[in-house]
């Protein structure tokens, strides 16, 4: 009885083993001969962010990306020329999409967080980047960067 139990641990202990190593080191036996760049959606919510957007976004839809990606920005509800800066700077980048809500709407859940799942629905990729109106890329290789570190 010691004997089969003991075969049966192995057996057990070889089988966890091989899937560790499976997953650990899959990228060295890829036959792609490395990995695709990741699809992604960089979603950006901005409520009376005009000043912000202006200095900032272009910088974001100027990436040098390899792969296929898209800019939302949510406008949630803003009563400044946030919505007026988009549609320009949507004129000029094709990969921007904007999701406007109402000023008046009344939201389900509290906050920025009602912007950002109505970010979330609209995107168009399962890779999600989340960055703010008032923030400005590192470099034009932030997308790169941020999008294919982390898998």
């Amino acid at each position: 009885m010691i004997l089969i139990s003991t075969i049966v641990f192995l057996f057990a202990t070889a089988v966890q083993l091989s899937y560790i190593l499976l997953f650990r080191f899959r990228k060295r036996f890829s036959t792609t001969g490395g990995e695709s760049p990741s699809i992604v959606s960089v979603i950006i919510c901005a409520k009376n962010e005009a000043r912000h957007l202006e200095q900032f976004l272009p910088a974001v839809l100027q990436q040098e990306y390899e792969a296929e990606w898209e800019v939302i920005v949510v406008n949630d509800g803003s009563t400044d020329e946030t919505g007026n800066v988009l549609a320009g700077l949507q004129q000029t980048y094709d990969h921007l999409k904007i999701v406007t809500i109402d000023p008046g709407t009344i939201k389900d859940i509290p906050g920025k967080k009602y912007a950002l799942a109505q970010g979330i629905a609209a995107a168009k990729f399962d890779r999600l980047l989340l960055t703010d109106a008032d923030c400005r890329p590192a470099s034009a290789q932030w997308l790169h960067n941020m999008a294919n570190h982390h898998k």
